[in-house]
C-alpha cells in the first residue's frame, strides 16, 4: 500500500530555486558550447576582434530575445498563497505488482521518440507558411508531418523556454546538442489501463483519497493515459504545463500550446477540467540527476526536487504546477538525432538497447543504463453523470476566432496591446500571448549571460557575426 512520506503540509522538503548542487557546475564540459571552447584555443587571428567579439554577444542576447520573445525573471513572476495539493510517496506497488511492469519493459520490442503530434483540427493559429516560404527560417517554426507547411509545433512553449534559456541549468549549447536531450522515447501502454496492475492501483484506498485530495474533491475518474518512458544518459524535460482539457477545447481541436495559454489566463476557469498526474519510477540505477522538480508555490516560488527512486511516485495536477525532470546524468552527451527522422531504442538479441537512428546506430544501451518512468493521467469529474457528459459537448465546442478575440480583448484590458493597435500578425501574436500567459520561470542565480543560452545566436546572427567552425 502506498505510504504517504510527502505533502506541502507540515515540514515540505528543503526547496532550492534551482541552484545547482554546491559540488556540482552550473556548465559541465558536456555543456559548454564548442565554439566557444575552440576561440579559447584559436590563435586571435583565427576568432573574432575582440570589438567584433563584443558585439556578437550583445547582439546574440537582443537577437535570441527578439526572436524567441522576453522569457520574465523569476522575481516577476506570480506566488501562490495556498500551494497546489502534491503527494510524494514510497513503496507504491506491491513486489509482485512491481514485477509485473518490470516485465512491461522487457516486454517492449523498441521504443521510438514522441513524434510531433499534430492531430488538431486546427493545428495553427494562421502561422503557417508553405514549406518554401523565407518565413520558414525562423527558429520556432517547424515542419509539419507532410513536410508541405511550418507552424509553430504543439509545445512551442516548452522549446521557446529551454532553447532560448538553456533551462534549470542554464546550459550554454548549440541547437543541434540541445534538440537531442529533449527526444526522450516512450511506450503508449492503452490496453494496460485496465490490467489488474494497474487498477489495483487506481483502486487502492489510500491512492484515491490523495488522487482526490489533487483533483479539489473530485473523485470520479477518467484514465486516459498510460506511457513508459526513457531517457538515456545526458537527457532532461523541461519544465512545462501539461495540456489542459477544457469543455468545449481539447487537443484534438485546437493547437496544444493555445489551450496552456487559455488554461494559464484563467479567462476559461469555468471550463477547465481537474486531471491527475501520476509519475512512477522504475529503473534500479544508481542516482546521477533525473530529479522531479515542480513549483506547487507558482511561477514565482521556489522549485522542489524529489529523486526518482525506484517504486517512489509523485501525484499532481500537472496543468496548473510547472514542473519537469533535471538533466539525467549530465556530463553524458546524447547522439545527434534529427527530430524530422525516425529515432528509436531498438531492443537486440542480446537484450540490449541499439539508439537507431534513421537506420543507423548510434550507440548501444543497457536497461540499467536508463531512466524509466511510469506516467499516467486521468480526468477528475464530480460523478458518473458529469463523467458521461464529457462525451457529448459537441454543442458546447469554442472556435479559434472566438478564442484568439477574448485574448485579444484581454490583452487590451492589460495595456499589452493599445486600444487601437492593430493585432499583430499570427506569429508575433503567438509570442505575446506566451510571453503574457505562460510564466515559465527564469531564475536569475543560474540563467548565463544576461539570462540567454546565446548558442542559439548562431541560428539567428547574420553570417559576418556567426564564429567560424
Amino acid at each position: 500500500a502506498p505510504t504517504h512520506e510527502l505533502r506541502h503540509q507540515g515540514s515540505p522538503p528543503p526547496r532550492s530555486r534551482l541552484r545547482a548542487p554546491a559540488n556540482a557546475p552550473v556548465l559541465s564540459g558536456a555543456s559548454v558550447h564548442e565554439t566557444m571552447t575552440k576561440a579559447r584555443a584559436a590563435p586571435r587571428e583565427e576568432g573574432l576582434e575582440p570589438a567584433k567579439l563584443l558585439l556578437a554577444v550583445v547582439l546574440a542576447a537582443l537577437s535570441v530575445v527578439m526572436y524567441i520573445g522576453r522569457v520574465p525573471g523569476h522575481d516577476h513572476l506570480p506566488v501562490r498563497e495556498t500551494p497546489f495539493e502534491y503527494h510524494y510517496m514510497n513503496g507504491l506497488f506491491s513486489e509482485e505488482t512491481l514485477a509485473k511492469l518490470d516485465s512491461l519493459i522487457e516486454e517492449q520490442k523498441s521504443f521510438k521518440t514522441a513524434v510531433a503530434d499534430q492531430t488538431a483540427e486546427v493545428d495553427n493559429i494562421g502561422e503557417a507558411l508553405p514549406i518554401d516560404h523565407p518565413g520558414c527560417g525562423h527558429p520556432l517554426m517547424t515542419p509539419d508531418l507532410n513536410f508541405s507547411r511550418c507552424m509553430l509545433p504543439s509545445r512551442v512553449d516548452i522549446a521557446r523556454h529551454f532553447l532560448s534559456t538553456g533551462g534549470p541549468g542554464s546550459f550554454q549549447e548549440r541547437y543541434e546538442s540541445s534538440v537531442p536531450r529533449l527526444m526522450s522515447f516512450i511506450a503508449y501502454l492503452f490496453k494496460e489501463l485496465d490490467s489488474p496492475a494497474i487498477r489495483s492501483l487506481f483502486d487502492d484506498p489510500q491512492y484515491v483519497a490523495k488522487a482526490t485530495d489533487v483533483c479539489r474533491g473530485r473523485s470520479v475518474f477518467d484514465p486516459i493515459q498510460l506511457n513508459l518512458i526513457v531517457m538515456v544518459p545526458g537527457q532532461e524535460l523541461p519544465m512545462h504545463f501539461d495540456v489542459p482539457w477544457l469543455w468545449g477545447a481539447t487537443r484534438f481541436a485546437l493547437p496544444q500550446w493555445l489551450l496552456v495559454v487559455m488554461e494559464q489566463s484563467q479567462l476559461w476557469a469555468d471550463r477547465s477540467v481537474p486531471q491527475i498526474q501520476g509519475v512512477s519510477w522504475l529503473h534500479d540505477s544508481k542516482e546521477e540527476g533525473g530529479e522531479f522538480f515542480f513549483y506547487p508555490d507558482g511561477p514565482g516560488g521556489d522549485a522542489v526536487a524529489v529523486p526518482s527512486r525506484r517504486n517512489s511516485a509523485i501525484v499532481l495536477d500537472g496543468c496548473r504546477a510547472i514542473h519537469g525532470v533535471r538533466r539525467f546524468k549530465p556530463g553524458h552527451s546524447v547522439p545527434p538525432m534529427d527530430r524530422k527522422e525516425p529515432n528509436e531504442l531498438r531492443r537486440t538479441a542480446s537484450g540490449e538497447w541499439d539508439l537507431v537512428a534513421n537506420g543507423e546506430t548510434l550507440r548501444s544501451y543497457n536497461t540499467s543504463d536508463f531512466r524509466i518512468s511510469l506516467v499516467w493521467r486521468a480526468r477528475c469529474f464530480t460523478d458518473e453523470a458529469e463523467k458521461a457528459r464529457w462525451a457529448t459537448q459537441e454543442a458546447n465546442e469554442l472556435k479559434l476566432p472566438a478564442v484568439l478575440d477574448k485574448l485579444d480583448a484581454d490583452l487590451r484590458k492589460r495595456g499589452v496591446l493599445a486600444p487601437n493597435q492593430p493585432r499583430p500578425e499570427p506569429l508575433d501574436f503567438a509570442t505575446m500571448l506566451l510571453s503574457t500567459y505562460v510564466p515559465y520561470p527564469n531564475d536569475p542565480i543560474t540563467v548565463g549571460i544576461l539570462g540567454r543560452n546565446l548558442c542559439m545566436a548562431p541560428r539567428i546572427l547574420p553570417a559576418w557575426l556567426r564564429p567560424a567552425g
